[in-house]
């Protein structure tokens, strides 16, 4: 689940839901 796209969609989805995604962060 580490992978380079994954980390790049990680940072898109952060931006778009700092909220939701402050689990996976």
């Amino acid at each position: 689940m580490a992978r380079k796209k994954s980390k790049q969609q990680t940072v898109a989805q952060k931006e778009l839901v700092p909220g939701q995604q402050q689990s996976a962060a």
